[in-house]
């Protein structure tokens, strides 16, 4: 989320108030937060199993995983990487 807002602030799309703001509010948000040394250990072992661009986009095929659910993906990069091998990876279009 913080890259999201960052980048969004950095494209001129966001101010950096309007940030800031979006960010206590999601903070406020009943979201749960995944993230421990098990986490990071399989999202190291996925980016290179996979070849992925990042090592934080194996954080979220790790996560995914983990919680038996789809992951849906806006980076195409990262959705083309995995469309031939894991058929729970979508991208938003």
């Amino acid at each position: 989320m913080v890259n999201a807002l960052y980048r969004s602030e950095k494209a001129g799309v966001l101010s950096r108030h309007g940030a800031a703001r979006t960010l206590r509010t999601v903070a406020a948000m009943p979201i749960k937060l995944h993230g421990d040394h098990e986490l990071h250990r399989q999202a190291m072992q996925k980016a290179f199993m996979y070849g992925l661009p990042a090592a934080y986009d194996a954080h979220y095929v790790a996560l995914a995983e983990r919680l038996s659910a789809e992951l849906w993906t806006a980076d195409a990069e990262l959705a083309n990487a995995l469309k031939d091998r894991l058929a729970w990876v979508r991208l938003v279009s």
